[in-house]
């Protein structure tokens, strides 16, 4: 054979050695952890969180739902405001609506009188075209938005 032929190779590193290992144990017993967690739904825990809430803190339960209708009832006032608001609003305009549209065909009306009927009648003419498109329109997305209300009603799970 000649140098450097075919053989098996020496290792280029020595094999290291196998110890049995012993796992050390602690002198103090060891804690444990724990992580729990809990979901719920509403505005309130169910009586069991409550009821762990007290625990932990007396009085905890009391003051959680003291919070809760506080904040209902601060909610309903502002519902209440954006509602009266709405409605002051709605009338509001219709009033000047109202006023606009009674000037609109008096100018007509004045205009028919002092000899230009023509340019009276389209006044009048354009006056009654708009107030019927403002009815068609608030009409049209009164019901519109109706339909989608009750679409969102319909595609929502039903409780219990």
């Amino acid at each position: 054979m000649a140098k450097g032929g075919k053989g098996n190779p020496k290792p280029s590193s020595p094999v290291p050695s196998r110890q049995k290992i012993e796992p050390s144990l602690p002198s103090q017993p060891q804690s444990h952890v724990q992580r729990i967690q809990a979901e719920y739904a509403g505005p309130l825990p169910p009586p069991r969180m409550l009821a762990e809430y007290n625990d932990v803190a007396p009085g905890a339960a009391e003051r959680i739902f003291a919070i809760f209708e506080k904040q209902a009832h601060h909610r309903m006032d502002l519902e209440r405001t954006v509602i009266r608001s709405d409605v002051r609003r709605s009338w509001a305009g219709l009033v000047v609506g109202a006023i606009l549209s009674t000037g609109v065909i008096g100018l007509g009306y004045v205009l028919v009188l002092s000899g230009h009927p023509v340019e009276g009648a389209a006044v009048v003419g354009v006056d009654i075209v708009g107030l019927v498109s403002c009815f068609v329109i608030g009409t049209t997305t009164r019901k519109n938005e109706r339909v989608e209300k009750r679409r969102e009603l319909e595609k929502r799970p039903e409780a219990g």
